[in-house]
């Protein structure tokens, strides 16, 4: 499964709440089910673990193995059953008017910019597509990308410019 790289984060670090989310941000009923249903059974264990330590762990009743498996089970079919959407993760222009988007699940993409149809080219290096943007196209606009009948959610291009390629520093 093409998944798009996770954004970088100030800090380094990702955040908790990808945990429950899926590869568009959006709360996934299937993780945060299994998530919150695993986090009582740690819980469960732990508190009897801990007021009888000498016991060893505790047998754990019927009904919490039935509360992590079926959860368990749902998560698991959940992933194999389902196609991954595209998803894009930014979207750029450059000064020459071309257009650049980057995510994942780009397999034969069709491209469209407001609804308009635009050719685009894959980048084999990073999987990102390039596009010449339509000269309707003026900011802010939507982009929407259509792989294997998928289609991803809009993307709202606010129009900031693309970031300046890296100039290496002069030697000394």
């Amino acid at each position: 499964m093409a998944k798009p790289a996770p954004r970088p984060t100030p800090g380094g670090r990702r955040p908790l709440r990808e945990l429950i989310a899926n590869d568009s941000g959006r709360t996934d009923l299937v993780d945060l089910q299994y998530v919150t249903l695993s986090a009582v059974t740690m819980l469960y264990v732990v508190l009897f673990f801990l007021s009888d330590v000498g016991g060893g762990l505790p047998r754990l009743p019927g009904e919490i193995w039935a509360l992590t498996g079926a959860p368990a089970g749902a998560y698991l079919v959940n992933k194999m059953a389902t196609r991954a959407n595209p998803v894009i993760t930014d979207v750029s222009v450059t000064p020459e008017g071309l257009l650049r988007v980057e995510g994942g699940g780009f397999t034969e993409p069709r491209l469209t910019v407001d609804d308009t149809p635009v050719e685009a080219a894959p980048d084999p290096a990073t999987g990102a597509l390039t596009a010449r943007l339509p000269q309707t196209a003026k900011p802010p606009f939507t982009v929407v990308v259509v792989s294997r009948g998928l289609r991803s959610d809009p993307y709202r291009y606010e129009g900031r410019p693309a970031p300046a390629p890296a100039v290496p520093a002069p030697r000394a």
